[in-house]
């Protein structure tokens, strides 16, 4: 399913210069923030501008209060409007490995381990506490740093959900963090998944990871400085490619690239895995969760699971 991408109209940018202007820059930030948000939920309002089982999703996660893996994400507050059906959303995001974590806020901008995806804005550096997870609008949640694949900061069966988007290929050992995701969820509970579809991504030269491949690194407790995929993904992945990317980088550079990656433990930008429907199917069979939705969404494959 190709998504509806929303392009603001000329007069929003008049307004935004207007009030970076006027207003103090942390102030005009979270009222940028706020007022893209608001736009977002109006102009996504419309049913066909919305992934099409997204009722299945809303309804199930309604009044619930559950745990993002990374983001927060642009997707949950459009196309699948998750954040607009739930009661409370808490986050894990990844410490910084640098005592002093430095950052430039920019869409364009690589991610380094101590920051969040603000949609809206770019990377941003974040701190662990109550009420730092500013997910939507005025809503606010808890961020713990934590690994995904070592949640033991949360209790069992703590939340009703987990989303996480565009994180999974991201892990190097999957199997481990979904196994995490299913003990910090109540019984009946559900995972919200998202991940790169190769076909659409820089990915598009690398083979589909095998289900064998990713018991293999399970059985072996590969942890999350694992460099093995790390030729591959130097030798294959095209970020220039307009076929493939969504926002294609006409500046890729391999070497500049390859220094990014052999230091990922930090950055955790390298795809350690690269998905297709299948193999997400295989690999929630495989963590015995009850399928109740999978699909193509625009360049991404959804996955909606429950906990049996």
């Amino acid at each position: 399913m190709n998504i509806y991408r929303h392009k603001p109209h000329s007069i929003f940018f008049i307004f935004k210069k207007i009030a970076k202007l006027i207003l103090p820059q942390n102030i005009f930030i979270r009222f940028r923030k706020i007022a893209i948000e608001i736009l977002w939920t109006i102009v996504y309002l419309s049913r066909n501008k919305r992934y099409e089982n997204y009722k299945l999703y809303t309804s199930s996660l309604k009044n619930l209060s559950g745990l993002e893996i990374g983001g927060s994400s642009w997707v949950w507050m459009t196309v699948l409007p998750i954040y607009q059906s739930i009661k409370k959303l808490d986050n894990i995001s990844i410490p910084s490995t640098d005592e002093e974590n430095s950052y430039e806020m920019s869409l364009g901008s690589r991610y380094t381990t101590g920051q969040i995806m603000n949609a809206t804005l770019g990377w941003e550096k974040v701190n662990e506490g109550n009420n730092k997870f500013n997910w939507f609008l005025l809503k606010k949640g808890n961020i713990f740093f934590q690994d995904a694949v070592n949640l033991d900061k949360i209790e069992s069966e703590k939340y009703d959900f987990v989303i996480s988007s565009n994180v999974l290929e991201h892990i190097a050992n999957p199997l481990k963090a979904l196994n995490e995701f299913k003990r910090v969820i109540k019984k009946d509970g559900y995972i919200v998944i998202i991940v790169p579809y190769y076909k659409n991504t820089f990915d598009y030269k690398r083979p589909v990871t095998t289900i064998e491949h990713i018991r293999e690194d399970f059985k072996n407790s590969v942890g999350e400085d694992d460099l093995t995929a790390l030729n591959e993904v130097v030798e294959l992945t095209d970020e220039s490619s307009e076929a493939h990317n969504a926002h294609p980088n006409k500046n890729f550079d391999k070497n500049s690239f390859e220094t990014y990656c052999k230091d990922n433990f930090k950055n955790r930008g390298m795809h350690h895995h690269v998905f297709d429907l299948d193999l997400l199917s295989s690999i929630a069979n495989e963590v015995d969760l009850k399928v109740l939705d999978i699909n193509y969404l625009d360049t991404s494959c959804v996955l909606f699971a429950q906990k049996k």
